[in-house]
Order: structure tokens, then C-alpha cells, then sequence
């Protein structure tokens, strides 16, 4: 077996942006199922005053997880449980925002091996301690922030807080370039296929559109001879009443070189 400490920062402009503990709990425990096993019920969470003053409060969750080391390639299969481990944690409490409608600002997930000298006895998180914070539900604000002590998210409050070592930071970083670049690829997919879909549109459009114009004179053509068909130039209307018509048709006939009509109609009967 082999326990590491894993610790994860929020940055939030005012209190009341902070995430809900109950959420932080749901999302850390389901990041642990098929990796390890989180000792104690629930995460340290403490909320403090942001030391950089970038923003107003920092929501820091810390939990000691175990790993079963198999007997063959430890160290490979090690890695990969933690890589993993960074990136389910960090994307679940991210996605949090999509819960409490506000925007999370988690920072990279850090894991190092657990020591007591820095995070206190096992106990201590087993037991329920850890978790037992007086800022897991509110930070302090207004006088509490100069009457109430700050506890310390790494550890039990009688020892000194330590935050991520800057070997943490190196690895973290090289996590975050690799994490970056796997992000701009999927944008890019991305940009590609929407751009694919444009040009598809596009090009459908257009051959329509050249199919309208080669159509166009063909389609004239057949409304003119419909509009002639319907209504032939020159000629009156056909009269009602009586036979005479046919004869004056017949001579109208001829007139406009349709010779042919003119023994048949004369021809008719009275």
C-alpha cells in the first residue's frame, strides 16, 4: 500500500461564489472509486483569505488517499493512478459550475506522498478530524478574519501549513502543458469539423443555385409556350352564340398562314 496527500485550491472574488462543501464532498468521493481508497469519511476543506490578492478567498481541499501497489510494475501502474487521479479530481470539482451556476476557478491538482511530520498522524483523518473545519461551510469575513485564527488545510492546526513544494509545481506544470495541449487539439477538431459543416452548406447552396441558373431558360421557355398555349397572340375570343363564328375563324385562319384549317372548318355542316 502506499498513501498519497492530495490537495486541490478554489479562487472565488466573494464568499458567497465559494462551492458548497456537500458538493466538494459528492465530487471528491467519486473521483476515488477505481483508484483508491480516500482515508476518513470526508475532505479537509478550509476557506481562507487569498494570499496573492488576485482574489478575495481561496477554498483549499486536501484528503489522503491509498493505492494497492500490485506486485509487478508498481512504480508504471503507480503513475497512472495518480495522473489519473489529478485529472478526475480536478475535472469533477470543475464541473461543479455547472451545478451552482457559478464559475469555478480551480487550480491543478496536487499529489505527493503523504508525511506525517507535514499532514499529521493518520489518525487524524481517519477518525473525522480532518474534516471537522470551522470554514468548511463559510469563510471568515469581516472581524472573524482577525479574531479567529487560520486553520491550516494540510494537517491539524498545531503544525505549520505547508503548501505545494515547488518540485509539486514542476510536475504539476509539466501535467498542465500536457493538459493544454490535449485542449487545443480538441479545439482545433473542433474549429475543423464546424468549419467542414460551413463549407458543406456553402457548397450545397451553390449547386443549387447553379442548377437554378442552367435550369432558368428551359423553365422560361416551357412558360412562355404554356402562356402562348393558353392565350394565342392575335386571336379574339371564340363567340357563344351561333355558327358564324367557325367561318370568320376559318378566314382568320388563313390570314395567319394556318391554310390547313380552313377546308375543314368550312366543311362543316350547318
Amino acid at each position: 500500500m502506499a498513501v498519497f496527500f492530495v490537495s486541490i485550491i478554489e479562487h472565488s472574488m466573494l464568499p458567497g461564489m465559494m462551492p458548497l462543501y456537500t458538493n466538494i464532498v459528492l465530487a471528491m468521493r467519486a473521483t476515488g472509486r477505481g483508484i483508491g481508497t480516500w482515508i476518513g469519511a470526508e475532505p479537509r476543506v478550509v476557506r481562507r483569505v487569498d494570499g496573492t490578492a488576485l482574489h478575495g478567498y481561496e477554498t483549499v481541499v486536501t484528503w489522503p488517499i491509498e493505492i494497492a501497489k500490485p506486485a509487478q510494475n508498481s512504480e508504471a501502474f503507480i503513475a497512472s493512478a495518480l495522473e489519473a487521479l489529478d485529472d478526475a479530481v480536478h475535472g469533477n470539482l470543475q464541473a461543479l459550475g455547472d451545478t451552482e451556476l457559478v464559475a469555478e476557478n480551480w487550480g491543478p491538482t496536487y499529489t505527493r506522498s503523504y508525511s506525517p511530520s507535514v499532514n499529521g498522524p493518520m489518525e487524524f483523518w481517519a477518525d473525522g478530524r480532518a474534516s471537522n473545519t470551522r470554514t468548511k461551510n463559510m469563510a471568515r469575513w469581516g472581524l472573524s478574519r482577525i479574531t479567529l485564527p487560520e486553520e491550516n488545510p494540510f494537517g491539524p492546526d498545531d503544525l505549520a501549513a505547508q503548501d505545494p513544494t515547488p518540485a509539486d509545481t514542476v510536475r504539476r506544470v509539466a501535467n498542465d502543458i500536457r493538459d493544454g495541449v490535449r485542449a487545443v487539439g480538441d479545439l482545433a477538431r473542433e474549429q475543423v469539423t464546424k468549419n467542414l459543416w460551413i463549407a458543406l452548406g456553402f457548397g450545397a447552396a451553390g449547386v443549387a443555385l447553379y442548377l437554378l441558373v442552367q435550369a432558368a431558360p428551359a423553365i422560361g421557355t416551357a412558360a412562355s409556350s404554356a402562356a402562348r398555349r393558353r392565350n394565342p397572340v392575335g386571336r379574339r375570343p371564340r363567340k357563344a352564340p351561333g355558327d358564324d363564328w367557325l367561318e370568320a375563324f376559318a378566314l382568320e385562319a388563313a390570314v395567319e398562314g394556318e391554310d390547313w384549317l380552313v377546308p375543314a372548318m368550312l366543311a362543316l355542316p350547318p
